[in-house]
């Protein structure tokens, strides 16, 4: 519902994962105990032809953990109220037709896969990915970001991949990437 309220055994949809918190941190999977107050962990709904946007009241999911919804025919510009996905650390929105660009998120402190290639997003490139420490795979090709590829990504000391390849817009890059010890992936713009 819209004051983000589930509708039913939301538990047993497809491609719903739920959990519960555990006063130790984390989550204790559904299978091990009942339904009952049961927490969303994970959204998993790649390919599956869904249609439209985003909807703000995702961020009423505090435990999201994962959101994949690659290859859909979304659209529309990203909520900025999905800052308040603080333990979120894998997010799949790729092969969609977002636009816009990717706001600052800088509450994602777990964030460690971004992918949001093969989109429309058109915006300067998110130098706020910087600030994510525990990011080690970026995707961000096949969209119109433009600008510079920023020298705050050179943070991310645990960064693998980065692959910004078919962004014409983009112009510049780091040149301190180099120096980023893991960074074994580098696909620049074409």
């Amino acid at each position: 519902t819209s004051d983000g309220e589930p509708v039913g055994d939301f538990c047993s949809w497809f491609g719903v994962y739920c959990g519960f918190p555990n006063p130790g941190g984390g989550l204790i999977d559904q299978d091990d105990m009942f339904f009952q107050n049961s927490t969303v962990y994970e959204l998993s709904l790649p390919s599956v032809g869904i249609t439209g946007t985003i909807p703000a009241s995702l961020h009423y999911m505090s435990y999201l953990v994962t959101l994949n919804l690659e290859d859909n025919h979304m659209h529309g510009t990203l909520p900025e109220e999905l800052i308040a996905l603080s333990k979120i650390n894998s997010v799949n929105i790729g092969q969609n037709k977002f636009t816009g660009g990717i706001p600052s998120y800088n509450s994602w402190i777990n964030l460690q896969v971004l992918d949001g290639s093969h989109n429309q997003f058109n915006s300067s490139f998110p130098a706020q990915l910087g600030d994510l420490h525990l990011l080690n795979t970026i995707s961000l090709s096949n969209n119109n970001f433009t600008g510079s590829v920023p020298a705050q990504l050179c943070n991310d000391t645990g960064l693998n991949t980065l692959d910004i390849s078919f962004n014409p817009y983009v112009t510049c890059y780091a040149n301190c990437l180099e120096s980023v010890p893991h960074l074994i992936n580098v696909q620049k713009v074409n």
